[in-house]
């Protein structure tokens, strides 16, 4: 079957070259991302964009041990580049590195199946559903690089399954770079190359020995990187020791264990009566020793691609693990990996119809389509969602600055400190905007950026101090659905404010 498709190697010179895959590749790439060309903002952006130049940028990469971000970011300041020019020179990134993986992952899978279905996997894969959040970010252009370094690191592992053995020093190369920009991110690694792995292991020798190189390959990045993280003082979250029970701390995401076996028992119950119902139809017999090694295959992906992806919480201190769709974004391929190996099984007898072969490749590219459509649609609401959402933050904090300043002006008492309370139903989200668990919040109701964002606008520096017992109660009594002067308490130099 692998040569069915495609009559040369996968990295023959003359096709690896071809432009086709990459302008494809861009056009989706495009398509997806285009509401973002306008600077927006994040809630940790409001954070960033008070300090001077991009210090506060590479801070933060330093304290969270991302250091090739860290580098790069000094780099750029050092050459001027301002903090809107930091936004676009990322976003542009972004494009370039999303296009190079989505090309990238299409060229190791269309010498394996029909070459449409392979460039829709190749995006389901990339841009899949936990890409949202990173995104975000306004590095979100080095979110991509991180991501395209595990890709490449996948080629030259598949290289190196194919019998070119001393490709795989590139897989340890690429892991690392990968793993030193976005410590998640060897996880997409890992998610990808599985499925290779159960493909070319002809004998369960093979498949051990290829398995332990992959996980040796994501594990000696991780180490390195938590080596250099020590060293160099750029541990900020890391923990003192090793702590394994962050492993279901991260993957139960705050649900309590009835609803954690919903969901993980639930996904397997599915796989598993899709696998022996197909067998069922094909053969007569559900249980043979090809649907249980089917279902062994997928059961290694899905559980071998979560364990990788929760494995940095290990070293990270219990207050910083929690579940992010950009810290899940591994997970998130699964959508693309299982359909892949679905298509590695899914082998067709020469002596096969056409008609029935074509029928069959038909109705497998109808299905893709129609997830990728979803997808951008759903992509798209959500990004312009987000500009709802910064547009109205602006709103709010314009509107506190006005009513601060009217105060200032009567009393002639400057404002120094704010504290915020919370009303009777005070929502982090925004009416009519799409919602999504760390995404798209309203910047007042996040304790990092709440007070950032209201000096961003009005050029203050106010502070934020403690709740005062004598008006929680007020507060927590109220109900409000906008900014109104009734909100505002002022006592001296301190604003007591209710958010709605």
């Amino acid at each position: 079957m692998d040569n069915k498709y495609c009559k040369n190697k996968i990295f023959n010179s003359k096709a690896f070259i071809s432009l086709k895959p990459y302008l494809s590749s861009l056009f989706v790439v495009l398509l997806f991302s285009f509401p973002l060309f306008g600077f927006e903002y994040s809630t940790d952006t409001y954070h960033f964009a008070l300090r001077s130049g991009l210090s506060g940028i590479y801070g933060a990469m330093k304290y969270n041990g991302r250091l090739i971000i860290y580098l790069a970011t000094k780099a750029l300041e050092a050459m001027s580049v301002s903090f809107v020019g930091y936004y676009y020179i990322s976003y542009i990134m972004s494009i370039v590195f999303y296009t190079l993986a989505i090309a990238t992952v299409y060229k190791m899978l269309r010498c394996h199946m029909e070459k449409r279905i392979a460039f829709f996997l190749a995006i389901l894969t990339i841009l899949n559903p936990m890409a949202f959040e990173l995104f975000l970010f306004i590095e979100k252009g080095f979110f991509a690089f991180a991501i395209f370094m595990s890709v490449l690191a996948c080629r030259y592992f598949l290289c190196f399954l194919q019998g070119k053995r001393w490709h795989i020093v590139f897989s340890y190369l690429f892991v690392a770079l990968s793993c030193f920009t976005y410590q998640p991110m060897p996880g997409a690694f890992v998610a990808l190359v599985l499925v290779f792995i159960v493909k070319y292991s002809k004998t369960v020798k093979n498949f051990i020995i290829n398995t332990g190189l992959g996980v040796t390959v994501y594990g000696f990045a991780t180490f390195m990187n938590f080596i250099v993280m020590k060293l160099f003082g750029m541990s900020g979250r890391m923990g003192s020791g090793l702590n394994f029970a962050n492993i279901y701390k991260y993957l139960t995401f705050g649900l309590n264990i009835p609803y954690l076996l919903l969901v993980y028992v639930g996904i397997f119950a599915v796989l598993f009566a899709v696998v022996f119902i197909s067998a069922k139809k094909k053969s007569g017999k559900a249980f043979t020793k090809e649907s249980v090694l089917i279902f062994c295959q997928y059961s290694f992906i899905m559980v071998g691609t979560i364990l990788t992806t929760a494995a940095p919480s290990i070293v990270t201190t219990p207050e910083n693990v929690w579940f992010t769709l950009r810290y899940s974004y591994p997970i998130g391929m699964l959508v693309g990996t299982i359909p892949i190996l679905f298509n590695f099984n899914c082998e067709y007898e020469e002596k096969e119809a056409v008609f029935f072969f074509e029928k069959s490749i038909r109705k497998s590219s109808i299905v893709i389509l129609s997830v990728f459509l979803i997808l951008m649609v759903v992509f798209h609401s959500f990004f312009f969602s987000r500009h709802i959402t910064n547009s109205r933050d602006e709103a709010d904090a314009l509107k506190i600055g006005e009513i601060i300043e009217k105060y200032e002006k009567r009393t002639g008492i400057e404002v120094k400190y704010i504290s915020l309370y919370r009303d009777s139903d005070c929502s982090i989200y925004f009416d009519g905007v799409v919602r999504l668990p760390n995404c798209n919040v309203r910047a007042i109701t996040t304790e990092w950026c709440n007070i950032p964002h209201i000096n961003l606008f009005n050029g203050r520096n106010f502070v934020r101090v403690n709740n005062s017992n004598k008006y929680k109660s007020y507060f927590e009594s109220k109900n409000w659905d906008e900014i109104s002067e009734e909100q505002f308490i002022f006592e001296g130099s301190t604003l007591h404010l209710g958010i709605y």
